[in-house]
This record gives C-alpha cells, sequence and structure tokens, in this order.
C-alpha cells in the first residue's frame, strides 16, 4: 500500500499535478506587471515618427518593378558518392610530417617550449605566447 502511494506521489510530481494554471487573463496580468505600458497607445512610439512617415530612401523603387523575370529550373544532377579511402590517414603520419621539432605522434607528459605546428604569422606566435 504504502510503495503504491509513493509511486502516485512520483508520478503525479513528473506530471507536474500541484502546479496551478493560469488562464488567458492571468497571462496578461502577468505580462503587464513585467513590462509595464509598452503597448500602451497613448505613449508616443519610435515607430511613430513623422521623419519616418514623410522619408522613403528607396522612393518608390519596388512599385516600379514588374513580374517579368521568369524562373529557369536548374537540371538535376546525380549526387556522385566519393569513396575515398581513409586508410591512409592517420595521426601518426600527420604528426611526422607536420610536428616541428623532435616532438613525435605518443603522450608525453613535457611541457611544449614551442608549438607543435609552424606559426607562419607573427599574431599567432604572439597568441601562442600568451596561451602558455
Amino acid at each position: 500500500q504504502r510503495l503504491a502511494d509513493l509511486q502516485k506521489e512520483v508520478n503525479d510530481a513528473e506530471l507536474g499535478a500541484g502546479v496551478e494554471s493560469l488562464d488567458d487573463d492571468d497571462y496578461e496580468r502577468l505580462v503587464d506587471d513585467l513590462f509595464g505600458d509598452i503597448g500602451d497607445k497613448s505613449s508616443p512610439s519610435i515607430l511613430d515618427s513623422p521623419i519616418k512617415k514623410t522619408t522613403n530612401v528607396f522612393g518608390d523603387l519596388g512599385a516600379a518593378r514588374q513580374d517579368t523575370e521568369e524562373v529557369i529550373d536548374m537540371p538535376h544532377s546525380p549526387v556522385i558518392e566519393r569513396k575515398i579511402d581513409l586508410s591512409e590517414f592517420n595521426f601518426r603520419k600527420f604528426a611526422m610530417t607536420y610536428f616541428r621539432g623532435n616532438i613525435n605522434y605518443q603522450y608525453s607528459k613535457r611541457v611544449v617550449k614551442h608549438s607543435l605546428l609552424e606559426l607562419p604569422h607573427p599574431g599567432d606566435q604572439g597568441v601562442s605566447e600568451l596561451a602558455k
């Protein structure tokens, strides 16, 4: 009996039982309390500015345009799947090719004194110095 009561309490908690539901009036009251009179028509708005009503940068550019353009469908080309042999890519080869100095691909606890890859730009070198 006790186990069934506990299971019911857990299910009620998961479903959000006990949380009061808000109707539309409560939501409106909550929004008014939070945001005040943002939507109040008596307050002046930026959108009601006389400048916006009198000035139009683009003039009647949109009205002069006619729908004379045709849409040309592109022919559907078959999707070409390229199978790349990934067996030739491995970290050991990358490390031997691009790592500077005598750094190898294996994990080491030694502190790195210079960057593993070449940094051709002075900005990159400066950032790597800051990261140390």
